[in-house]
């Protein structure tokens, strides 16, 4: 605990402004009065702002509370030229980091409470090295921490609020959000919102139903019901999607991309580089497949739509699970009909949902697709 002198810094806005926020509510509950206390932006554009921001903050560190009493509570926030951006490079910007590495070394140790926090911060940097050796400082390193840290903050919200969810409505929502801690966040709150009177229990059914998946939330539903495989399901689906929208190439972009990760997959499981039982993907088999496809895929870490080695463990179980129930020809066979289905819509521009209607039924008829 930071006792009057802290920085956090890190590679997760979100996270950072989170702990710091943490620390910092305490020191202005128990601040003498409202006008020792000042939360300064840290956030700039130019070298300009940059410099004022450091300015501001000096200014009110050093200046006495209005009031008297000497102590000042300050916060420096959401520093954002600590990295490698076209800003965080430049040279003026690293004459203010120098410049703000002074003041708080001025700083340690004095009456008041002073706090800095921001991200993404550069760890090769000078001011990181010194800032690591300071007492209170904090680090955040959520791509370190991965999964644990999705867990950690929405159990938290759920715990504030009183609410349980179960690992596999945790698996599902970070599946669906694609690990986007500031996402999920906004969606554990909705579901507690939504919560029957008396419920206190988050289900895995109420986060299919109700979370969208992250970067394409109108389509989620017709997908995943498509690669069910039950034509029915499916159908009712797409009837439901158009209801609201006319548009349906972004729903054919999520087959088509799905069924990449699919075919990718089925021959990495096949070839039995990829292990796993169930709806469920050994992660350790995931990375050593990586690693042997490196040559060929470059940097198997960039998310991509097509790069099924930096998909979430959880999500390629689902994919893994739905691709056992299809040979590799109808997954080839299925991105072929998808292809026809672009041209078709093409051609039928304000009649999309018959296309799909129609697609549907060429897939997932009992004989399958038809070329």
């Amino acid at each position: 605990m930071a006792d009057s002198f802290a920085l956090v810094l890190g590679d997760d806005e979100f996270l950072v402004d989170r702990r710091a926020g943490e620390i910092f509510t305490p020191w202005k509950a128990a601040a003498t009065d409202e006008y020792s206390v000042e939360v300064i932006d840290g956030r700039a554009q130019t070298v300009d702002e940059a410099s004022t921001a450091i300015s501001r903050f000096a200014e009110s560190a050093q200046t006495d509370s209005l009031f008297g009493g000497g102590a000042k509570t300050v916060w420096l926030r959401n520093l954002n030229f600590l990295g490698e951006g076209r800003l965080g490079q430049s040279a003026g910007a690293k004459e203010e980091v120098e410049r703000l590495q002074g003041l708080l070394g001025q700083m340690a140790g004095g009456d008041s409470k002073i706090l800095v926090s921001g991200a993404p911060v550069d760890r090769r940097r000078a001011f990181y090295k010194w800032a690591s050796k300071q007492k209170g400082f904090e680090a955040i390193d959520a791509k370190k921490a991965g999964p644990a840290a999705f867990q950690q903050v929405v159990e938290q919200e759920c715990e504030a609020s009183g609410v349980k969810l179960s690992r596999m409505a945790l698996e599902i929502l970070r599946a669906k959000l694609n690990g986007e801690i500031r996402m999920a966040v906004e969606e554990i709150r909705k579901l507690i919102t939504a919560l029957p009177a008396g419920k206190t229990e988050i289900t895995e059914k109420q986060v299919t139903e109700e979370v969208p998946e992250f970067g394409e939330p109108e389509f989620f539903e017709a997908a995943d019901k498509f690669f069910r495989g039950n034509l029915a399901d499916a159908l009712e689906a797409i009837r439901r999607h158009f209801f609201t929208q006319k548009e349906g190439r972004p729903l054919l972009a999520n087959l088509l991309n799905r069924n990449r990760l699919m075919i990718q997959v089925r021959v990495l499981s096949d070839s039995r580089m990829l292990k796993g039982s169930g709806n469920r993907v050994d992660a350790a088999s995931l990375k050593e497949a990586a690693a042997w496809a490196e040559p060929w895929y470059g940097d198997t870490t960039k998310k991509t739509p097509v790069n099924v080695f930096a998909q979430n463990p959880y999500y390629l179980g689902n994919l893994a699970g739905a691709a056992r129930r299809l040979t590799l020809r109808q997954l080839f066979d299925f991105q072929t009909a998808f292809v026809d289905a672009f041209m078709e819509m093409i051609n039928r521009p304000n009649d999309h949902e018959a296309v799909f209607r129609e697609l549907a039924v060429r897939c997932l008829a009992p004989s399958g697709p038809k070329r």
